[in-house]
């Protein structure tokens, strides 16, 4: 049996609706002790018998045994945890009402269908399952921490989300395809990820859920596959609502890591920083390795000089400390501009190095440099993000830290290498850190010191 209770997944938002969730399953359970055993049925899913609207709410907390609480609660905390992380508890709620509400009405009309009868299901494994499918969908390569109990003994385990959801939707499979129909319970753990696995590829493909390049669409296609900003705004859903008139444009997106641009016009101390510049380079045909393996399409090239920024100049256009002395051709800064704009990632590369070809001393400011890393990063095109990530540590070292923990994430999940991760957290200011970075970087330094 695995018992899982943490996982390595970066948490974005407070998991108040999972808790809320376990607190009222709990709650339920142990309020009809002593009542009349029909009333306690009467909260169940029945097959066979028409439909039945509230039962596809009341029967997930319907539990059949302490155990079966527990193990339910466990399961709801872990991938609760993963998929309210990402989305926040408004947004939570009305994922949980698709994969409850929903899959309990998809599992009874089935019954109905396929004339199953004398059957009741209860018991939050339905959307539990959902929730795993989810998980999978959105961070397949996170990690689960897990206790392993095999009679009396028992261990500590690490399993990937992917491999955790094949372990257990298998295991469903062989029940039904073994008992068929009468495998009540295990139809409806199949139909609660199913319909998980279809609600969190639509999510992920109109760009509801920020998954930073790591969902499972983009790990095997080798590029993002949520649509670009405009398109997302254009045909935002009632889990993501459109952003009103009034509302200030947002400011560039990344992925989960920037470094504020320095719009003074100073410039940072020369010199590389190094963790990031001599930051285990015997990791870079690993990297180019995984790079290929996740869709990158082009080779890695010449990545820009990670030494001192030489590219200050004073003055006060938002720009300056792009403008090295002998500025560039202005068609091809405004092109590169524009491609930044547009996310055409490779053009914008292309750009950059013509233009440094002209002038050894140009370099992008540090708003564009993180965009054009972040563009990489979430086409999974590591080749070229991690030299741009780099880069930005060696540049603005004080502002880094962000990238330190993105670069750390790669080194362990990618690269393999715990101990250039641990080397790059070592730098971090933990104590600078937003409460929700702050517990992401505490999961990987974890990770890193066992592993080291």
């Amino acid at each position: 049996m695995l018992i899982p209770y943490g996982t390595d997944a970066p948490v974005y938002h407070f998991p108040a609706a999972t808790i809320g969730l376990i607190v009222a399953s709990v709650g339920v359970f142990f309020w009809p002790v002593g009542a009349p055993q029909t009333d306690w049925a009467a909260w169940q899913l029945e097959s066979g018998h028409g439909l039945h609207p509230m039962q596809w709410v009341t029967c997930h907390f319907a539990h059949y045994g302490l155990l079966h609480l527990i193990g339910n609660m466990l399961f709801l905390w872990t991938f609760g945890l993963i998929v309210e992380g990402k989305l926040g508890w408004r947004r939570f709620l009305l994922l949980w009402s698709v994969l409850a509400i929903g899959g309990a009405a998809v599992l009874q009309i089935l019954a109905v269908v396929l004339r199953i009868s004398n059957a009741v299901g209860g018991g939050a494994s339905l959307y539990v399952f959902g929730l795993l499918a989810v998980a999978c969908v959105w961070a397949p390569v996170n990690e689960v921490d897990g206790l392993l109990v095999i009679g009396p003994f028992f261990r500590t385990v690490s399993l990937a989300v992917w491999k955790l959801a094949a372990l257990f939707v298998g295991w469903n499979l062989v029940l039904t395809w073994w008992k068929g129909p009468e495998a009540f319970g295990a139809v409806a753990h199949l139909v609660g990820a199913g319909l998980g696995t279809l609600v969190g590829i639509e999510m992920v493909r109109r760009g509801d859920v920020d998954c930073e390049g790591w969902d499972a669409l983009s790990l095997l296609f080798g590029r993002s596959q949520a649509r670009s900003g405009t398109e997302r705004r254009r045909s935002a859903g009632p889990l993501r609502p459109p952003r009103r008139h009034d509302e200030p444009p947002p400011p560039v997106r990344t992925a989960a890591w920037h470094v504020a641009a320095d719009t003074s016009g100073r410039t940072p101390a020369d010199g590389g920083n190094a963790d990031a510049a001599g930051e285990d380079d015997a990791g870079a045909s690993n990297v180019q390795k995984a790079g290929a393996d996740s869709g990158a399409r082009t080779p890695l090239g010449d990545a820009p000089a990670d030494g001192g920024d030489r590219v200050g100049r004073s003055g006060p256009e938002p720009d300056a400390d792009a403008s090295p002395p002998g500025d560039p051709p202005v068609p091809l800064r405004l092109k590169l501009r524009a491609a930044l704009r547009d996310e055409r990632w490779d053009e914008a590369w292309e750009l950059y190095r013509r233009l440094q070809r002209r002038n050894p001393d140009f370099r992008l400011n540090a708003a564009e440099l993180t965009q054009l890393a972040d563009g990489f990063y979430r086409q999974r095109n590591l080749e070229r993000a991690v030299p741009l990530m780099k880069e930005l540590i060696a540049r603005f070292p004080e502002r880094s830290d962000p990238t330190r923990i993105a670069l750390a994430d790669v080194m362990l999940r990618v690269v393999r290498k715990p101990a250039a991760a641990r080397k790059l957290l070592q730098a971090v200011d933990r104590q600078r850190l937003p409460d929700r970075l702050r517990t992401h970087f505490e999961r990987l330094w974890e990770i890193a010191r066992r592993k080291a």
